[in-house]
């Protein structure tokens, strides 16, 4: 299920979990990794957002994301992947003007 984001706006969000590639349960938990964001169907590029990713618990992740990477209307898909370590991790917002928040 998407959710919610006000456009323009700088928020910490949740990823996860992130589990291993062998056994698909175990938490991954140092991790470092690069989240990649795709605004509105354009192809992933890295997110805007220098401030650091950290481990919260049970494989899951606090991640920034800026304003920059929060202005565009519609769709935004959010990722990390590491083939060699553990399964894929996104997750899907919705971008909406700040007058529809």
């Amino acid at each position: 299920m998407a959710r919610f984001l006000k456009q323009s706006t700088t928020l910490n969000i949740k990823m996860g979990p992130a589990l291993d590639k062998t056994d698909g349960v175990t938490e991954e938990t140092a991790l470092s990794p690069t989240v990649e964001i795709s605004k509105a169907g354009a192809a992933f590029a890295a997110r805007n957002s220098a401030t650091a990713i950290a481990h919260d618990s049970n494989g899951w992740y606090t991640v920034e994301l800026n304003a920059t990477d929060t202005n565009t209307l519609g769709s935004l898909i959010a990722k990390f992947d590491d083939a060699a370590t553990h399964l894929p991790v996104w997750h899907e917002f919705i971008v909406l003007a700040a007058n529809v928040f």
